[in-house]
This record gives structure tokens, C-alpha cells and sequence, in this order.
């Protein structure tokens, strides 16, 4: 993100995304609910989407 090679935005999805893994790996007292899970989710597809673009616009093949 710092390198301009993804949206700023994708930066804060993955900083999001952090956070609820925090949640769900540590949250005693706090869950991730279903809603937000879909969210993340959908999210980081999208995140992925765009390193696939990177990387193709790179020129190098992702593995199978």
C-alpha cells in the first residue's frame, strides 16, 4: 500500500481484517458476528482479487 502498487483502501481492509482475526483468535469476551464475518469474507476476496491483478500486470504466473 505504502508503495502505491494498491489502493489505500486495500490497507485498511487488511488492517481490518487483522483486527477481527484478533478477535476471533483472543476475544474471550467479544465475537465477530455473522454479518461482519460475510463482510470479512467478501472482503478479502476482494483484497485477493487485486494481488492476482498485481501480479499478472507483474508478468508472473501464480501457482495452480
Amino acid at each position: 500500500m505504502r508503495t502505491k502498487r494498491l489502493a489505500e483502501g486495500h490497507g485498511r481492509t487488511l488492517a481490518w481484517l487483522f483486527e477481527l482475526r484478533g478477535i476471533a483468535d483472543y476475544g474471550e469476551s467479544r465475537h465477530v458476528p455473522g454479518e461482519q464475518a460475510r463482510q470479512a469474507i467478501d472482503a478479502a476476496g476482494e483484497f485477493l482479487g487485486a494481488c492476482r491483478d498485481l501480479i499478472a500486470k507483474k508478468g508472473l504466473d501464480l501457482p495452480e
